[in-house]
């Protein structure tokens, strides 16, 4: 028994020295190929303050905490800018959370982004003018649109506002349809205008001194 073990604590000693090289150079690579983690924190550290920079102007158009946060989060969520999400709620609903419009048709849009009753009927109605929840469904039409407009915002908002791929290809715009898309237009506009000018006012807080 005592032969065995000595021959097992050999062959792992064999091991070890065999592979102990190869693993040291592995190491080194690796911290060689790896960013300096002054980069790391630069980096990180500069996300958190574009981050609140974000966050403060989103409160300054939307007057609410809570709403700025969750335009980031959801935005995140299905890659979509945070102040285009806002400039659609904006012409959606100018930030009434529990906003009822009826179209000629009987069909109810509720809270935030309008979502279509009929379209979500496995939810309770006071589950869709929940914040989270409305702009998430929103959220998830609007990035349907934009994956279908590849980058075109007139495109995107005519499907996203009509909930049809179908209407951008068969008819004209309607004046409804237009207004809606120049509102959000205008107002993403102006919202990517007051972060450039905060940065610019504050270009320290992201490459230093000048």
């Amino acid at each position: 028994m005592k032969q065995f073990m000595y021959n097992v604590s050999e062959f792992g000693k064999r091991i070890v020295l065999t592979f102990t090289p190869f693993l040291v150079y592995y190491v080194a690579v690796l911290i060689l190929l790896a960013p300096p983690m002054s980069d790391l924190l630069s980096d990180f550290n500069e996300q958190r303050i574009k981050t609140a920079i974000t966050k403060k102007i989103l409160v300054k158009y939307c007057s609410d905490k809570k709403m700025a946060e969750l335009f980031i989060k959801v935005g995140r969520l299905y890659d979509i800018d945070p102040f285009f999400l806002c400039s659609v709620v904006s012409a959606n609903s100018n930030f009434e959370v529990n906003k009822i419009t009826e179209g000629e048709d009987g069909a109810k849009f509720l809270g935030l982004m309008q979502i279509n009753a009929a379209d979500y009927s496995k939810y309770q109605q006071k589950n869709l003018f929940d914040l989270e929840i409305n702009l998430k469904l929103g959220a998830m039409e609007l990035r349907r649109a934009m994956d279908y407009g590849k980058g075109n915002m007139i495109k995107t908002l005519a499907v996203y506002y009509s909930d049809s791929v179908d209407l951008p290809n068969t008819k004209k715009y309607g004046q409804s349809t237009l207004d809606f898309i120049e509102h959000v237009r205008k107002f993403y506009s102006d919202i990517q205008r007051t972060q450039k000018l905060y940065i610019q006012e504050n270009y320290d807080l992201f490459y230093g001194e000048k």
